[in-house]
């Protein structure tokens, strides 16, 4: 097999990646986020802590809670809106993307439990930013969510190998773009500079 590198230096994972785990679990199941059986051991292979971690190695386990929150709820979204687009569901995608974009913008209050939880974890990675600050972050995620939406439609005419790779890399992008800009949390690389 081919080796493949990174063009940036390894900096290994935060010291605090186990507080992150038992952190995620913890408020996963009390924003009632994870419904099924099936849906815990999706995100226990997804690994969404570790991902953090990876992103923040040098951050202690209270500055990696809000990132690795909002990462842990972007992956049990993405899983539900996959399932929702792999069953040609495009009213379910539809419906769960006017509520999530609704409380992302701050339009709408929230009326499921990863309405709640999208809330509360914007409202963490906000705290200390200014109001415009926090419009963008809401811009964002609304642009994030309306990809599932586009990728749904596209599903059920067939075309979803057009739109996935191009959501999953401005989810990817945006997601990482957004944790940075929280300030809550810096790379190394920042860090050092």
């Amino acid at each position: 097999m081919d080796s493949f590198t990174m063009p940036y230096p390894r900096y290994g994972l935060s010291a605090a990646v186990e507080t992150a785990e038992a952190d995620m679990w913890e408020w996963a199941d009390r924003h009632r986020l994870i419904t099924s059986p099936a849906m815990r051991e999706q995100l226990a292979r997804a690994r969404p802590y570790r991902t953090t971690a990876l992103y923040y190695p040098c951050a202690d386990g209270r500055r990696l809670q809000a990132p690795n929150r909002y990462m842990a709820l972007a992956f049990l979204i993405d899983d539900v809106h996959d399932d929702a687009i792999l069953a040609h569901d495009v009213a379910a995608v539809s419906e769960s993307y006017e509520e999530l974009a609704g409380v992302a913008g701050g339009v709408r209050e929230p009326s499921s439990a990863a309405g709640r939880a999208l809330k509360a974890v914007l409202e963490e990675l906000s705290e200390g930013r200014s109001a415009r600050w926090r419009e963008v972050l809401g811009e964002v995620n609304v642009r994030w969510l309306e990809t599932y939406v586009v990728e749904a439609r596209g599903a059920r005419r067939r075309n979803v190998h057009a739109v996935q790779p191009v959501r999953v890399a401005q989810a990817v992008r945006r997601g990482r773009a957004a944790l940075l800009a929280s300030g809550r949390v810096r790379a190394r690389h920042r860090a050092a500079g």
